[in-house]
């Protein structure tokens, strides 16, 4: 685009011309003919773009005016325009500003997530962590957010300063309005008690909490009978984060925390995770059909049912989300309906 122009538009009389079909043939040096909307007007027009001593000369000049262009340019001086030459640098992709958070972090290949933010509680007594605020919200953005900040801060005090710009481009935002998204993202992560927030000059100083929203301070994963999943940093190299929707990074999650061929009923998953079962059929299927994630049917007796039998789906990941040591145990639902994790 032409710096500083955006998408300002020239008129001459009843014919009008985007500043971008001009740039897209700025460095021609020819004359061309105007879009076909132009075109369509009473007086036709032509645009010619000339470049000379680093300046843009963009004109506009009626098409009867044509075959005496070149005898007197004077006479339509007046049609035209002088704007810089100037080309757009070139900005950092979301993918690439993914990448450089990444590697800032220095994680080798995964992010620690501890059980509690998806699930807390023991046996009988399981309840929501905050990843079902974010489901019934439909905060992506924030769980994004989140996830991102959860990479990066990597040491104590667990921190991440970055320009809001660089997280609005993580995100994907554009526009005018994007550090005020960011902003506004940042002041829902704090209700939930998942970060602090202060002020480093014009910069967000952002600092984690415990993941289970308590507000208590973030401290180094891996304690033992602190239980956490890890997510493989190829879910933002390999830009999955791109291709899931809320449901699915859910369901992600949730699947990361389990074990292999785990079992995830419709009836339970509500208060185990505070996801609806539609929600968790449509991130099940979106996983699957991703090729993340393999489903099997197994037929159990039923005494109460006509037939004497019923269907039960178990799943597992698949590569690169296939949790590492994992294989050989099972999750299982006794009569209460509390998770058991067996071999």
């Amino acid at each position: 685009m032409l710096a500083g122009l955006g998408e300002q538009r020239i008129s001459n009389r009843d014919a009008t011309i985007s500043l971008q079909d001009a740039e897209q043939n700025a460095l021609v040096g020819q004359p061309f003919a105007a879009p076909a909307a132009v075109r369509s007007c009473a007086t036709r027009a032509v645009l010619s773009a000339l470049s000379s001593w680093g300046v843009l000369c963009v004109c506009i000049r009626p098409a009867a005016a044509r075959s005496h262009w070149r005898d007197n340019p004077q006479r339509y001086r007046r049609s035209c325009v002088i704007v810089p030459a100037m080309a757009t640098p070139p900005v950092a992709t979301q993918q690439a500003t993914i990448e450089e958070i990444v590697k800032k972090s220095g994680r080798p290949d995964s992010v620690p997530l501890r059980r509690v933010f998806l699930q807390q509680g023991q046996r009988s007594q399981l309840r929501p962590g905050p990843l079902a605020t974010f489901v019934r919200r439909h905060d992506m953005r924030g769980l994004d957010l989140y996830l991102l900040t959860l990479t990066l801060a990597t040491h104590e005090p667990f921190g991440a300063v970055l320009p809001s710009g660089v997280w609005a481009r993580a995100l994907g935002l554009r526009g005018k309005g994007r550090s005020a998204a960011v902003s506004r993202t940042w002041k829902r992560l704090e209700d939930l008690g998942l970060i602090s927030r202060a002020r480093r000059g014009r910069t967000a100083a952002i600092t984690l909490l415990r993941e289970d929203g308590s507000g208590e301070p973030y401290t180094t994963v891996g304690s033992r009978g602190d239980p956490y999943l890890q997510l493989p940093l190829a879910y933002f190299h390999d830009s999955w984060y791109k291709q899931m929707d809320l449901p699915t990074k859910a369901v992600l999650l949730i699947a990361l925390s389990l074990r292999d061929d785990f079992y995830l009923p419709a009836e339970w998953v509500q208060r185990w995770y505070g996801l609806s079962a539609d929600t968790t059929e449509r991130g099940l299927n979106k996983l699957r059909s991703l090729g993340l994630l393999e489903r099997e049917m197994h037929y159990k007796p039923a005494p109460l049912t006509d037939q004497g039998w019923t269907k039960e789906y178990t799943y597992s990941l698949r590569p690169p989300f296939v949790r590492r040591g994992a294989s050989g145990t099972r999750t299982v639902i006794d009569k209460k309906g509390v998770r058991l994790e067996v071999m």
